[in-house]
């Protein structure tokens, strides 16, 4: 009996070791965004894992040709923003500033069945749009950065990889 309440204990003692070496256990209830569509002609950039609090993850996607979304970074809500899940002016202010300066349109989408606030930037220099979108759904933010020309196929692609996010 003394035998097999030693072994407990030591594997007690390594689980307790290896879980504070490997940072503690994780209690955050961060969610990957996932995509459900990618255009034809796009692909997978490489993927940055989130990796705890104070740092995101990113996935990236696009085309030969540019267009595409640059990032779908995601991690925990910054201290400000919390509880700002269905705050409008805050999703859109959050989106304004993180997005390109100029002539911009803003406003409200869904992603994920969640509110999000967007900015949308046109170049006309470029003719190029570049668009921040950013939503809260739960202890999870995602922001989304894309770039289209102004094309109506360049639009339709990024918007249905956008709409096919889930977290």
């Amino acid at each position: 009996m003394k035998i097999r309440g030693l072994i407990l204990i030591t594997l007690l003692g390594v689980l307790l070791v290896g879980s504070v070496s490997c940072g503690g256990p994780v209690t955050s209830k961060i969610s990957k965004p996932s995509v459900g569509y990618v255009p034809e002609g796009w692909f997978p950039g490489d993927e940055i894992p989130y990796e705890g609090p104070q740092q995101c993850g990113t996935i990236p996607y696009g085309n030969i040709g540019h267009t595409g979304v640059l990032y779908i970074d995601y991690g925990d809500v910054p201290s400000q923003l919390k509880g700002s899940e269905n705050d409008l002016d805050a999703l859109i202010a959050w989106a304004s500033a993180m997005g390109i300066s100029g002539q911009e349109e803003t406003g409200t989408m869904i992603v994920s069945g969640q509110l999000a606030g967007y900015s949308n930037v046109y170049d006309q220099g470029s003719g190029w749009y570049w668009m921040q979108i950013v939503c809260i759904k739960g202890a999870t933010y995602v922001s989304i950065y894309a770039n289209y020309k102004a094309t109506p196929e360049d639009e339709a692609d990024v918007m249905s990889l956008i709409n096919s996010i889930s977290f």
